[in-house]
């Protein structure tokens, strides 16, 4: 799943859906030290997430993301009784 920490870096698209992080050799070392599998993911109002799973961060600098139009999954839960559970957890 994704990396536990919180993100290194945040940027934003331009309006050609561009986007850059820009680091120098030994900012880029040190952001990737220990990290062998990176994730840049991409997240919008509407829209599913994409990431790219960089396996070493170091190889691949150009990533293509592709944002679906967001699915919607709803439901009830239930008790065995069939009366409704507040405040039950829920994870995809």
């Amino acid at each position: 799943m994704f990396d536990p920490d919180p993100p290194r870096e945040v940027t934003k698209t331009d309006e050609g859906g561009r986007f850059r992080f820009s680091f120098d050799q030994p900012q880029f070392d040190e952001r990737v030290r220990g990290k062998p599998d990176m994730f840049v993911i991409a997240v919008a109002d509407g829209y599913a997430a994409d990431w790219d799973h960089l396996h070493n961060a170091g190889d691949k600098l150009d990533v293509l993301l592709r944002l679906p139009e967001e699915k919607i999954i709803q439901g009830r839960v239930l008790e065995p009784d069939g009366r409704p559970l507040a405040g039950a957890e829920l994870r995809v």
